[in-house]
């Protein structure tokens, strides 16, 4: 995905702008404020080769403080209904800044809005706020989550990948705490498949383990 470009309104250089703040200011009688508060409103409309965003800068309340929050509406240049999460990650880190944080929302039906293919972030404007909910790096519980699942992937690779090892008759009878009679037994009764050469008996590991289980 390539660079954003702001295609409208043009960016004016600062001399431009506080001329024309003045000659507003003359000619209708508004104050500094009134106008440079207006021309800070103007939705901005940004586009690269893939998206075009409309971008509304706005203020909201959170926890009984007036916070900015920026409206990001993005849709794809050929209209596709392709929801891409990364990439819309990616042009909220582009427009924004990486360390803001969006949220997207999945409102309930009587507020639906769904005409076009067309997706919403609102984004946080201070990149120092977090969300109460979500996943942080520095939460125990999230620490735990990803250690867990760290633990669980290893344990399933090595189960996958791992070759099966061949026991001998006694090796098997220690590995799940019988004696060597036992095994024979379980080969007899099918119970075990039987690895070795004739009457020699060899078991593998894995097959241990639906015995094992049941001891």
């Amino acid at each position: 995905m390539k660079q954003f470009k702001r295609v409208y309104p043009n960016p004016l250089p600062k001399a431009e702008i506080n001329k024309l703040v003045k000659h507003i200011v003359k000619v209708f009688k508004y104050s500094d404020q009134e106008v440079i508060s207006k021309l800070n409103e103007q939705n901005e409309i940004w586009r690269n080769d893939l998206y075009q965003v409309v971008v509304r800068r706005n203020k909201t309340t959170y926890d009984y403080k007036e916070i900015g929050m920026t409206h990001l509406s993005i849709k794809r240049i050929d209209n596709e209904s392709i929801h891409n999460w990364r990439e819309l990650q990616q042009i909220k880190n582009m427009i924004m800044n990486e360390d803001c944080v969006g949220v997207e929302i999945y409102p309930n039906e009587s507020n639906l809005v769904d005409t076009a293919n067309q997706y919403h972030l609102w984004v946080f404007d201070d990149p120092t706020f977090r969300l109460p909910f979500g996943f942080n790096e520095d939460d125990l519980q999230s620490i735990l989550r990803k250690e867990v699942s760290s633990i669980i992937n290893e344990a399933i690779d090595t189960k996958i990948n791992r070759q099966p090892k061949v026991l001998t008759r006694s090796e098997a009878a220690a590995e799940i705490g019988v004696c060597e009679n036992t095994i024979s037994e379980y080969v007899k009764q099918g119970r075990l498949k039987n690895r070795g050469i004739g009457r020699k008996v060899m078991v593998l590991d894995i097959d241990l383990i639906k015995i094992k289980n049941k001891i």
